[in-house]
């Protein structure tokens, strides 16, 4: 699998050997999802909160307030959770709405949860991989995290870290 930005904020294309899925967070508070890489394809664009399974990818999209994206993407065995943050304090169970999580995509606003909420958010779910947008890199700098900066990010279940968490930045 091959996880490449779009090039607006916070919008990716998910390359699967049964297709393409794309996050896209510019239409609102929650993403939208299309079985694409066309953002204009609204037949298959779904960003209400449910759950959804189209071409072997289960997406649950949850809402967790009006500032808040939590995207829950399953694919090829693994689990890929997509998490934005603005102007919200995160509601007190937040962590457990994560469930088991490999890779995290993580975009922390300059407003919504402090830098020490959001590190312990990222400590309390403890993913194998988490990629930062670029948009975060102050809230990185600060926070200490070592990121390694990717054009695009390329996985599998097996390539996955066992051990500690990777931090990457696109």
């Amino acid at each position: 699998m091959k996880l490449t930005p779009l090039g607006s904020p916070f919008s990716f294309v998910l390359s699967l050997t049964s297709g393409s899925v794309g996050m896209n967070n510019n239409t609102g508070s929650l993403f939208s999802i299309f079985h694409s890489q066309q953002e204009s394809d609204v037949e298959n664009c779904f960003h209400i909160p449910g759950e959804y399974e189209k071409r072997d990818v289960s997406v649950y999209i949850q809402d967790i307030g009006a500032q808040y994206s939590l995207i829950k993407l399953y694919a090829e065995e693994v689990r890929l959770v997509f998490f934005s943050s603005s102007n919200a304090q995160m509601p007190e169970n937040g962590d457990e709405l994560f469930g088991e999580v490999d890779i995290l995509i993580f975009d922390k606003s300059s407003e919504g949860l402090s830098d020490t909420e959001a590190k312990k958010l990222l400590e309390k779910i403890d993913p194998r991989v988490i990629i930062f947008s670029k948009e975060s890199s102050e809230f990185v700098k600060k926070i200490g995290f070592s990121t390694q900066e990717v054009e695009d990010f390329s996985f599998s279940r097996a390539l996955l870290p066992t051990e500690k968490t990777e931090f990457y930045m696109m």
